[in-house]
């Protein structure tokens, strides 16, 4: 059955009268057109434009489509041509007249379904290649005569648009904490009667029974009238609820290398439970978390089994296990650098991570002999004592040479964490390391050990670019330095927050400050690497790095005892891969062990350009400082992947 009165070319398919209609029809073939990009030759996502050999490309027809509404409506008129093939796809010429025939067809079935998904009910949709409609047109017939590019004429009568009268659900059972309202579901009484609106509500529907255990709930039949008399639809939902259901012993599929019983133990489902798909849910986040897999989906039976459970089955598609890549990044106020690596995802079938790294930095920014160096090898062992925690091991050596002390070190660092919830997460750990340091109050040899503690609080919608919530962490550790017989304490806390001020997430409102202090030991017994510095990339842009905080009175940067920053931004997504930021950051470095806000903040502004892709923005970024110091530049450059903060 279908949708009543709809028109494709002039052809009512069914009298402009009571009808009634199955909604799987309205929701053929509704979707915009996508998009693709590419980096460097390599297809990132999207559908990937299609290359046409030789022989296509001679017979290819370039064809130049014009959409027009029978009404002035921009908004509509804009959601048609994002579906139509015919106008996204203008540049991409069909090789051959059927070919072009065939997309027009198509595109047909697009347009109709995105009225369907406006509530237009009774509108039509006429195509004509060169002043011919499809429907004359035979395939494999001559075709029709152009020069140049061929017209292609899109004329669409949207029709009126239908708005909800009656709503109903009808169900084999009744739970008192189930709301039988279709209001409560999105289905009301004088709004748009849009066909993903109805889709939806059933979804819905189904969802709040399947949230009560009843894992084989399901909307059979969404009964649609419409009355084209006035305009208006009536929807009835048929629901079979089915009988309460409990997890059976769930299996493995897919898995290579990986232990299939430490799939099972990491999922957490526990047998005999009763049934609840956010539980689901958050199993298969946490083994794709794992990053091991390409693909994880826990497949739900479509009956219960013999022994009255819901049978479960673990789909998984590993990765490759070893991966290598590079980065790089730049600022001509501290040079550029470059780091190597290489990784294991699946050492001994549990997902153990390995990674060796290499990077060398201060590239431009003074001789070969004033480089940094380091290398690291870190260790991950997942799911140690149960899915919420994992083990940690690093070693590392460095040797750098920014401009407040040159630093040699190397030294090792062990760790747990735990998940207590998606959002709140804590880590403890021990660390021990060996450095020779020379700054402006002299050379000096430390052994340090130390408890590094740290509890973090995430909220954010995505990781490499969040559009809304809220990112708090608290880092502490007590240090003693063996060599000097000195105790200390750092700390350091910072929260973040993001807000979109629009629907379409396109303007973005983000957020930062963050206090640091050091106690115990004073300054000259303090490391200097683990002294406070503020300047340049990741702290207050435009101004020299680690140049903002205290100076001997040689000029000579030494260090804080504790540190106030504060930045803001105002991001915009100018198309699907282009964005741009504003953003001020301001703060400093003190020579007490509290910020001491009666000494002056030092301030930069500036803005820059995102490149967006899957793996986090490209960021380019420009800012000058407000109050320049000795040793800071006219202006600060920032290359580098990932948001500021």
């Amino acid at each position: 059955m279908t949708w009543g009165a709809l028109m494709w070319g002039r052809r009512p398919f069914l009298p402009s009268f009571l009808v009634v209609a199955s909604l799987a029809a309205a929701s053929v073939a509704f979707a915009p057109a996508a998009e693709a990009f590419e980096l460097f030759g390599y297809h990132l996502w999207g559908d990937k434009k299609q290359e046409l050999t030789p022989e296509e490309a001679a017979e290819a027809v370039p064809y130049k489509p014009d959409l027009t509404l029978t009404e002035e409506n921009e908004e509509l008129k804009e959601s048609l041509e994002e579906s139509s093939d015919l106008v996204s796809r203008a540049d991409e010429p069909p090789a051959g007249v059927n070919a072009l025939y065939a997309r027009a067809v198509s595109d047909r079935k697009r347009l109709i379904a995105a009225l369907y998904a406006d509530g237009r009910y009774g509108g039509t949709v006429d195509i004509a290649i060169n002043g011919m409609p499809i429907d004359d047109i035979v395939v494999g017939g001559e075709p029709p005569a152009s020069d140049g590019d061929v017209p292609v004429k899109i004329t669409v009568d949207p029709g009126p648009q239908f708005t909800f009268d009656e709503a109903r659900i009808v169900s084999a059972g009744s739970d008192a904490d189930i709301s039988e309202n279709p209001a409560d579901y999105g289905i009301k009484t004088g709004e748009v009667a849009g066909s993903q609106t109805i889709l939806s509500a059933g979804d819905r529907i189904a969802l709040k029974w399947r949230q009560k255990g009843h894992a084989l709930a399901r909307v059979d039949e969404r009964e649609i009238v419409a009355d084209h008399a006035t305009n208006t639809v009536d929807v009835t939902y048929h629901l079979t609820p089915g009988p309460v259901a409990h997890y059976g012993a769930p299996t493995v599929e897919g898995q290579e290398r990986m232990d299939p019983d430490f799939i099972l133990r990491y999922a957490a489902i526990e047998p005999g439970k009763r049934y609840d798909p956010e539980e689901l849910a958050k199993a298969e986040k946490r083994l794709r978390e794992l990053g091991v897999f390409d693909g994880v989906k826990i497949r739900e039976g479509k009956e219960l089994g013999p022994d009255g459970t819901l049978p479960l089955t673990i789909q998984v598609e590993e990765r490759k296990r070893r991966y290598f890549g590079a980065g790089v990044t730049y600022s001509n106020t501290e040079g550029g650098a470059v780091e190597l690596y290489w990784g294991h995802r699946n050492l001994f079938g549990g997902a153990e991570r390995l990674r060796i790294e290499g990077k060398v930095g201060r590239l431009g920014d003074g001789d070969y002999e004033d480089l940094d160096y380091s290398t690291k090898v870190t260790f991950a062992k997942p799911g140690v004592l149960g899915p919420a925690t994992e083990f940690t091991a690093e070693v590392f050596a460095i040797h750098e040479e920014p401009d407040a002390y040159v630093r040699t070190a190397a030294g090792a660092i062990v760790g747990m964490s735990y998940k207590f919830t998606d959002e709140i997460s804590a880590k403890i750990g021990a660390e021990v390391e060996r450095s020779r340091i020379e700054d402006a109050l002299g050379e000096h040899d430390y052994l340090l050990t130390g408890v590094p503690l740290g509890l973090t609080y995430d909220s954010r919608d995505n990781k490499l670019d969040a559009t809304k919530g809220f990112l708090a962490m608290l880092e502490m550790e007590p240090l003693y330095d063996a060599e000097g017989g000195n105790g200390m304490l750092l700390s350091e806390t910072s929260l973040s927050a993001y807000r979109s001020i629009d629907s379409a997430d396109r303007f973005i409102l983000a957020g930062k400050v963050a206090v640091g202090s050091a106690l115990g030991a004073g300054l000259e017994d303090i490391p200097a690497d683990r002294r406070f510095y503020l300047g340049g990339g990741g702290t207050i842009r435009g101004y020299g790095y680690q140049n903002v905080g205290p100076h001997r009175g040689n000029g000579k940067i030494i260090g804080g005892l504790s540190y106030f920053l504060a930045s803001a931004e105002v991001r915009t997504r100018l198309t699907d891969s282009i964005g741009a930021v504003a953003f001020v950051d301001t703060g400093n470095a003190f020579r007490t062990r509290y910020p001491d806000f009666s000494e002056p903040l030092r301030t930069g502004v500036g803005a820059g350009i995102r490149y967006l892709t899957p793996i986090g923005p490209l960021r380019l970024d420009a800012a000058v400082p407000l109050d320049k110091q000795d040793g800071d530049p006219d202006f600060g450059i920032y290359v580098g992947i990932g948001q500021s903060f």
